[in-house]
């Protein structure tokens, strides 16, 4: 009996330095990077068996993750200065600019686009052009449709008449020459 209890001991021993202990080190460092994600946490050095095999797998796993996490701050670095770019190009023309998405709504407007509609950018964004820019034919009143669906459909700039007024948001009336492009 004593012989059988010091065998079931030591296998348990055994059991607890090569599997379960090393189990659960690495539940614990996904715990870490799940919770805070801490991708420097140290694996253990790992054992030539399949524990060691899982620990290879998931230290691959982390440095791939660190390589897109990296190549991703790279874009989003990137990104954000070619939009700086945008804004500061969009910000010197001295037109009207209105950029909407392919259904119509507002995303960015210029200073200019702000004063002659009234529409102030953080108002404006999410809100139907014909909203923020309400043109009618000046020799008719009629409303003029949104371009973007047009231009939308044949991906080429479109001219609206000569005879084009803007009606501001305080209901001043402008004459403008008009253009959408895709």
């Amino acid at each position: 009996v004593c012989a059988v209890g010091c065998a079931a001991l030591f296998l348990s021993i055994r059991l607890q330095k090569h599997i379960t202990g090393p189990l659960l080190k690495l539940k614990n460092i996904t715990e870490d990077i799940a919770h805070e994600a801490n991708y420097d946490r140290i694996l253990p050095l790992p054992v030539k068996d399949e524990i060691g095999e899982l620990y290879h797998s998931f230290g691959e796993m982390i440095h791939q993750i660190r390589l897109r996490e990296n190549a991703r701050d790279i874009a989003e670095a990137a990104l954000k200065d070619s939009e700086d770019k945008l804004l500061i190009t969009l910000n010197s023309i001295g037109d009207a600019v209105i950029s909407t998405d392919c259904k119509g709504r507002v995303i960015r407007m210029n200073p200019i686009a702000e004063q002659l509609t009234g529409w102030q950018i953080d108002e404006a964004i999410g809100q139907e052009l014909t909203k923020v820019f309400p043109i009618v034919d000046t020799t008719t009143g009629e409303v003029i449709k949104s371009p973007v669906e047009k231009v939308m459909s044949t991906g080429k700039i479109i001219y609206l008449s000569n005879h084009t007024t803007l009606v501001a948001r305080d209901g001043s009336e402008y004459q403008i020459a008009d253009s959408a492009a895709p």
